[in-house]
């Protein structure tokens, strides 16, 4: 049965919405994101000595990846302090040595402004530019006012649409989206009318599983179908990415025996990839947005302890014929 599912789903993908897994590299190109949990602790300096660049570049080259996403900035839970990814400026300076077309997020809190949180965003992106569009990471898993976190995203991408006068990209997941749905429709509010203005953002969405999620996906070991009204208020063919594994599984068809991040050249299992319609790309990224510094700041030399400080006097002063 489950086979008969499978071949189905291949010839639902192909003529109906396009996402035919046997033209990776035509119509489908590999995207990978390349987040700071990719490695065991999120440090740039243990990022550039324990990150196998050449085994990426030979995984970048056979997959035939032009194009690389990265988290750029996002702010602390309660205090809404604003921060810059530790890792962002290395993958920022490495998609450009690898002339790979680059895109980096903003995760969105509810405990900042909206505005803040863009201006925050948008200065990275002055210091580190992007061939992207812009894009939000729409999935703050401790929001418990839908109403709320909805508003800061309308005002997050009127801002963001006005700046490149292009649609910026969300990024979410089907079970986030199901529940911002959930918690309006348990205040009784329309949730239909809330959230459609989110069709205007072109969409990513993360669903790990073997079947494009809009027509099969894996609940409670069953296999139910799904309409658009399901995925609303965007219906499939207007989604522009699927992120469709956390572990680096490439081809998807070969997820039981597939890769892990480790082969991509990091230090831990996961790797989350993703399939991008190449047309939508080709036609939305910015050829010149601008070098960038470079791989981030030299690592600052470790403190020294009070013994290794007047160790190092001491023989200063000796140096100086000084008697100590």
């Amino acid at each position: 049965m489950l086979q008969d599912i499978s071949q189905i789903q291949k010839t639902w993908n192909k003529l109906v919405y396009g996402w035919d897994l046997m033209q990776i590299g035509q119509t489908l190109i590999v995207v990978p994101d390349l987040n700071h949990w990719l490695m065991v602790e999120n440090d740039t300096e243990k990022l550039k000595t324990s990150f196998d660049i050449q085994k990426f570049a030979d995984q970048v080259a056979a997959k035939g990846v032009t194009d690389i996403i990265f988290k750029a900035t996002d702010a602390t839970r309660n205090t809404g302090v604003q921060y810059t990814d530790k890792t962002a400026p290395f993958w920022h300076w490495l998609g450009g040595e690898l002339n790979l077309r680059r895109g980096a997020y903003h995760w969105l809190q509810y405990s900042v402004d909206p505005t803040v949180a863009w201006n925050y965003y948008r200065q990275f992106l002055d210091q580190y530019p992007c061939e992207w569009p812009h894009i939000m990471d729409f999935e703050e898993a401790s929001v418990t006012n839908a109403t709320d976190y909805l508003w800061r995203a309308q005002v997050w991408f009127d801002l963001a649409n006005q700046d490149l006068d292009d649609r910026a990209i969300i990024y979410t997941g089907l079970w986030f989206v199901d529940k911002i749905k959930g918690m309006l429709i348990s205040q009784g509010k329309n949730w239909v009318e809330k959230m459609g203005w989110l069709r205007a953002q072109p969409l990513w969405l993360a669903v790990y599983t073997r079947y494009w999620p809009p027509v099969f996906v894996r609940r409670n070991m069953r296999y139910r179908i799904y309409d658009d009204k399901e995925l609303w208020p965007w219906t499939v063919d207007e989604m522009v990415g699927w992120q469709y594994t956390a572990r680096a599984h490439f081809p998807y068809e070969g997820y039981s025996t597939g890769e892990v991040g480790t082969n991509w050249g990091f230090d831990a299992a996961g790797l989350d990839l993703n399939y991008f319609r190449k047309s939508w790309l080709d036609a939305h990224f910015n050829p010149n947005p601008g070098p960038g510094p470079g791989p981030g700041p030299e690592p600052e030399p470790p403190a020294k302890t009070i013994e290794e400080r007047l160790a190092a006097l001491e023989a200063e002063a000796r140096a100086r014929g000084w008697d100590v």
